[in-house]
């Protein structure tokens, strides 16, 4: 009896087992409109999911949650035309002899977005001017794809049609001769990856006249005195907008100050220091661009070198003393012996002498004698500045 009992557990254990069901592969299917959302037939999973197992003896359903696909709730109602964003779709396939002997299973659908930068223009400054110039498209390729060209192919193309229809490429991109100033090219970019998903974007080509940029000030240099000996210096750019504008009017243009000369070429707002706020700097150079407020194509590019200049440490020292007989209270005394103590171990650094704290933080009314002063009063206050000789404006009295 316990024999037999043994074998109708196992044959009932074999009538209710699981269907044997295959993990499909990712659904990819590319952004045709830009949106992150695309159709999807999930129906295209079913004999993929199903691999060996007859198609006439099990049905498929498909649901957004795990916890649906087990409950069998809230299944997708249009799987031939699941419209979604990149999610994750769960499957429930079941005998339908028995439809509470089922299985689960799961797969990414995914939504291909190139998510391709908008390019500048490609600019050329030619003397003389015809408006016709040779132009190399792919120098926009990594700006293109936010830095990443490697993950994508690039033809080039003369009207939009043809980079929809991916027919007619330009041969040679890499120096293209334009056929009409600002004329635009339109750039198709493809996926190397399987996917092969693809957007368009364009560019226009422009000629401009050199004599007509703006004449700027090509070069000039700012120092800074060192904070808190932390190697950086405090400027408000906008102090040296006048310097590069020379004699242009400031109302015709804009200055822009960059870290890096590609940033400055391509005029990039997200990388421009003077209108985020920056204020302090290390030792670097800065590239400045001057644009006409009227053709934004039309800019110069100058260059802004910072220098850090230690500032001084003056250090506290004694009063000078005279002894004398017979005493009247005036003697003649070498102002600079106190330099030993005052500046210490510093280098590079010099000292004056001043009879007002003022006159020594103006640097104003030095005192010229002072080896042999005579003072003019008994126990009379000399205030004394030590300066960096390089930058006056990094002293400390």
């Amino acid at each position: 009896m316990k024999k037999i009992y043994i074998l109708l557990l196992l044959c009932i254990g074999m009538v209710n087992a699981q269907p044997i069901i295959v993990n499909p592969a990712i659904y990819l299917l590319c952004d045709n409109g830009n949106d992150n959302v695309e159709i999807f037939d999930l129906t295209t999973k079913n004999a993929e999911i199903l691999a060996t197992n007859n198609p006439s003896l099990y049905s498929i359903a498909y649901f957004t949650s795990q916890i649906d696909a087990n409950n069998n709730t809230n299944l997708i109602t249009n799987p031939t035309a699941f419209q979604t964003s990149t999610v994750t779709v769960y499957a429930r396939v079941w005998e339908n002899a028995n439809p509470n002997n089922y299985a689960t299973t799961s797969f990414y659908v995914e939504v291909i977005n190139i998510n391709l930068a908008t390019p500048n223009d490609l600019l050329i400054f030619e003397t003389p001017f015809d408006g016709i110039a040779a132009f190399d498209l792919t120098i926009r390729n990594t700006q293109i794809t936010n830095g990443n060209p490697e993950s994508y192919n690039f033809s080039f193309f003369t009207s939009l049609a043809d980079a929809q229809n991916n027919s007619n490429a330009i041969v040679n991109p890499t120096s293209y001769t334009n056929s009409a100033n600002n004329q635009t090219i339109y750039i198709r970019v493809t996926t190397t990856d399987s996917s092969a998903c693809s957007s368009i974007t364009n560019f226009k080509v422009s000629v401009l006249d050199q004599n007509l940029r703006p004449i700027i000030q090509s070069v000039s240099t700012s120092r800074l005195c060192e904070v808190n000996n932390g190697g950086y210096g405090i400027l408000d750019l906008s102090t040296e907008n006048s310097i590069f504008l020379a004699s242009n009017n400031p109302m015709n243009y804009t200055v822009g100050y960059y870290s890096f000369i590609d940033d400055a070429e391509l005029g990039n707002s997200n990388s421009e220091l003077l209108s985020h706020g920056y204020t302090t700097f290390t030792a670097s150079t800065l590239y400045v661009r001057v644009t006409e407020n009227a053709n934004s194509n039309n800019y110069s590019i100058g260059t802004l070198n910072i220098y850090i200049d230690p500032i001084p440490v003056a250090n506290t020292i004694s009063n000078l003393f005279i002894y004398e007989s017979p005493f009247d209270g005036i003697a003649t005394f070498n102002l600079p012996n106190v330099n030993a103590t005052l500046i210490g171990a510093q280098t590079g650094f010099v000292s004056k002498f001043y009879t007002t704290q003022a006159d020594a933080n103006n640097n104003v009314n030095e005192i010229s004698n002072s080896t042999s002063y005579l003072n003019n009063v008994n126990q009379q206050i000399i205030w004394v500045r030590v300066f960096n000789p390089t930058n006056l404006n990094c002293f400390q009295t």
